[in-house]
């Protein structure tokens, strides 16, 4: 049991030793933050949002509608001959 006071001693002041060292850092870096803090970084002008509204909102919305449109009923499917002759499926 003795001989273990020695290491168990050595330890203690050997972490007791790492643990000021990272204070003193961490001191020295809380100093200089300051420093660093006041350059702040330009922010761009935001774009406007979209709104229900806009024409350019109307126009897709249109697009999108007549798109779906061509995409239903009988003309829409495989087995419909779009060149106005027999259906494919029979």
């Amino acid at each position: 049991m003795a001989a273990f006071i020695p290491l168990i001693a050595a330890a203690v002041t050997t972490a007791g030793t790492v643990y000021a060292a990272s204070q003193a850092r961490k001191a020295s870096k809380q100093q200089q933050a300051p420093a660093a803090a006041e350059a702040v970084p330009e922010i761009a002008a935001p774009e406007p949002m979209p709104v229900a509204d806009d024409a350019q909102v109307a126009l897709a919305k249109r697009r999108s509608v007549a798109d779906q449109m061509r995409r239903r009923g009988r003309a829409s499917t495989i087995l419909t001959d779009l060149q106005g002759g027999e259906g494919l499926g029979g």
